[in-house]
């Protein structure tokens, strides 16, 4: 009958779709589950078409099975944990979530072996979906891909409609209750409904479960607890002050939009002030690289005049005409500082960064001599810190200074060190060919030093930048991969495969400037902001994380004086090509782009939703709630009025003839009293002839002798048969029955000597 095939048909569905979310979320770290997933689907399959056919195994040899699998999937386990211990893979997982890992594909083929056995009660049922239900939740603490999440939306929407239908065949007998429990009593017959009633039902509740439990979760505190990592490092959009670049990790780099910090913008005279969308906020230098890891070393640079002076009490710095006062907040945890870039300074001026201490006058930061300012970074993160600023009319380009040292070579070395010599033909071969078209002086090789001269080396930088973001033939994406893992990330990434991020850009830029003898370094730092609620503040998140270049151009311009070295500069450079829509494939890039806000909404509100994230949510809320509360109003008391005219519209149409419920249940209550009961093994077709042959034995039951099987035999022709009978031929075949009933009721002595077989 439908109903049952929709029963087993959701029940499968469920199953499945539990199978397939996990076998989707545990790819990156097991591959073996999720081919553990495809075989039991496979088996579901199978299963589904065949069980109800023939009779699979008995109880003791289906749980012989199950104990076998599970053997066996537990030497699987042991085998993987003893090659992670040996050769090392998932660095970012910890044992403890390993092993909860391993036991997906262990709950996976516990599913096919259950289900393999004859005789199942509706015990067995629900402890399947306890292990589809165990499966989901490993799937939805692994999952973090906007499609991990669908088939969980999906597994949900199945379980929910085939619960419903599970406790309608239990209460109509179809299925056969706990051992040792009498089945219950059936008192109503169900009709034939619609082919989409259990799943849309199931899909209403979803909803509504959905819509009550959205407040809840916005209500619920955030935990200060990271959520646990599973598989590979999650590589991120982010800032990390105390931790070396990794150019060799590999992955979805994923958005953070953890905040990093605020910063208020004022002019001299109070008012807020402006920044440009591209600003530039300079973290850290990075100097030493090393097999696509670069760290920041501890080489000096070149001391350099004009310096700042520390004057106390402390005085602010006069920079010029449009100064700006700019105060930083940086949010608990982080341990960096950051700065407007280019830092502007000027000859005999105060040091134009002070840290703010309670009670305390401002205190200056350290000038080191090189152009760079330091601060006691135990004592001052705690305390905002302010940076007396002037946007530079070549916003690229640091103050002017003048290197001390005689021959700066050696302080230097370590911003020319070039690890790859193929990064040194490739950018001679661009030079040799922009002389011959005429993009640079014929007479920029020096003869003696076989390299660009020094007057060159702001035009040879600013060529090579703009040949990267634009003429090279490389582009941004955020799916990091190295196609050739035997070579250099840097090498891989111009030669093979072609696509990076900003890290990579930058990199390979600094080593390209380095071949070529000028002096290059890494810097790490963000570019851009979000306004806050109030003028002139900003705020800057992880998301904003930037990497650019710098490098030194010894001779800008020449001696001030004679006998004095030429006036140097650090440009500022950034090879990173523009994400613009313009530049993607347009084929794929408005799905590409779709892919990756849902991915980063179910990130930011349901995977990391941190309590700014939801105190943001609530404003938000708020917000839209004041003028749509009416709205919602309305449109329920609409939903409300039409649920009712429904439902009563429905109810006049509804026919007289009561529901059909489950046969043989029904057959077997009846006939219960001649004391005849089901063989073990004995099918329903085999137990109605002997009921049969059992009332041609009475002359007041012979007139219904025929109605046993009669009665078997239409439902095998609507169970497995594919014919469905209409409810007028049932509502005949009940009259008889009832009519049978009340015969054994009146004449009790038919059963008092009734054989039992």
């Amino acid at each position: 009958m439908f109903w049952y095939t929709a029963f087993r048909r959701s029940f499968y569905a469920t199953l499945g779709s539990a199978c397939l979310a996990l076998g989707y979320a545990e790819y990156a770290l097991l591959p073996e589950s999720s081919l553990v997933a495809a075989m039991v689907l496979v088996s579901l399959v199978g299963l589904y078409f065949r069980e109800s056919r023939w009779a699979v195994l008995s109880i003791p040899a289906a749980n012989r099975l199950g104990a076998l699998v599970g053997v066996l999937t537990l030497f699987w386990a042991a085998w993987r944990m003893g090659r992670e211990w040996t050769q090392p893979q998932l660095l970012n997982t910890d044992w403890s979530l390993l092993l909860v890992a391993l036991l997906g594909p262990l709950t996976m083929v516990l599913l096919p072996a259950k289900l393999l056995r004859r005789d199942k009660h509706v015990g067995d049922y629900w402890w399947l979906h306890g292990l589809a239900l165990a499966a989901a939740t490993l799937a939805a603490a692994m999952t973090e891909d906007v499609f991990g999440f669908v088939f969980l939306l999906l597994y949900v929407t199945l379980a929910v409609s085939n619960l419903r239908l599970l406790h309608v065949a239990h209460r109509i007998g179809w299925l056969p209750p706990l051992p040792g429990q009498p089945f219950h009593r059936v008192r109503y017959m169900m009709t034939t409904p619609s082919i989409r009633w259990g799943v849309a039902h199931g899909l209403l509740l979803v909803i509504a479960a959905l819509f009550l439990a959205l407040p809840l979760y916005l209500l619920t505190p955030r935990s200060p607890i990271p959520p646990a990592t599973f598989g590979k490092p999650r590589i991120e959009i982010g800032y990390a002050a105390d931790q070396m670049l990794d150019l060799t990790q590999t992955g979805y780099l994923h958005s953070n939009r953890t905040p990093l910090f605020e910063v208020t913008v004022q002019r001299p005279d109070g008012s807020p002030g402006q920044l440009s969308p591209e600003q530039r906020w300079r973290g850290r230098e990075l100097r030493l690289y090393n097999s696509g890891r670069w760290e920041a070393g501890n080489t000096r640079l070149p001391t350099i005049v004009p310096s700042t002076q520390t004057f106390l009490p402390w005085q602010s710095p006069q920079l010029g005409p449009q100064q700006l006062l700019l105060t930083f907040h940086l949010r608990p945890g982080n341990r960096s500082f950051f700065l407007a870039d280019p830092v502007a300074w000027r000859a005999n001026q105060p040091t134009p960064i002070v840290s703010l201490q309670q009670g305390r006058p401002p205190l200056p930061w350290q000038w080191l001599g090189d152009g760079t300012f330091y601060a006691d970074l135990e004592e001052a993160e705690r305390f905002p810190y302010q940076q007396y600023w002037h946007p530079a009319d070549l916003p690229d380009l640091s103050p002017p200074f003048v290197i001390v040292e005689p021959d700066p070579a050696p302080l230097l070395r370590a911003l020319t060190q070039n690890p790859l010599p193929r990064l040194q033909e490739y950018a001679d071969d661009l030079i040799r060919q922009w002389i011959r078209t005429g993009r640079l002086p014929a007479d920029l090789i020096d003869p003696v030093l076989q390299r660009p001269r020094r007057q060159y080396h702001g035009q040879l930088a600013r060529l090579l930048c703009e040949y990267l973001r634009s003429e090279a033939g490389l582009q941004y994406t955020t799916n990091l991969r190295i196609t050739r893992s035997d070579l250099d990330p840097i090498e891989d990434f111009l030669f093979h495969s072609q696509a990076g991020h900003c890290e990579r850009f930058a990199s390979a830029l600094v080593l390209l400037l380095r071949s070529q003898g000028i002096p290059a370094q890494l810097i790490l730092g963000c570019k851009g902001w979000e306004p806050l609620d109030q003028p002139g503040r900003y705020l800057v998140r992880h998301e904003h994380a930037h990497a650019w270049v710098e490098c030194l151009l010894e001779e800008f311009q020449p001696p001030l004086r004679p006998g004095m070295r030429p006036v140097s500069r650090w440009l500022s450079l950034d090879p990173t090509p523009s994400a613009d829509p313009s530049v993607s494939p347009p084929g794929n890039y408005w799905l590409q782009r779709t892919h990756r806000e849902v991915q980063q909404w179910l990130r930011d509100y349901l995977v990391e939703f941190t309590p700014e994230q939801q105190r943001q949510a609530w404003i938000v809320l708020r917000s839209y709630l004041g003028w749509l509360a009416p709205w919602i109003g309305v449109a329920l008391g609409m939903a409300l009025a039409g649920s009712t005219l429904y439902r009563l519209w429905q109810h006049r149409r509804r026919p007289a003839t009561p529901p059909s419920r489950q046969p043989c249940a029904e057959l077997l209550a009846c006939l219960k009293p001649l004391g005849i009961v089901p063989l073990p093994g004995e099918t329903m077709a085999a137990w109605a002839e002997r009921i049969t042959a059992r009332m041609l034995q009475d002359n007041c039951l012979a007139p219904y002798a025929d109605l046993p099987l009669t009665w078997v035999h239409t439902y095998y022709a609507e169970r497995f048969g594919g014919r469905s009978f209409s409810i007028e031929h049932w509502t005949a075949l009940r009259q008889r029955l009832q009519d049978l009933s009340h015969q054994l009721r009146q004449q009790p002595a038919i059963t008092a000597n009734s054989p039992t077989s």
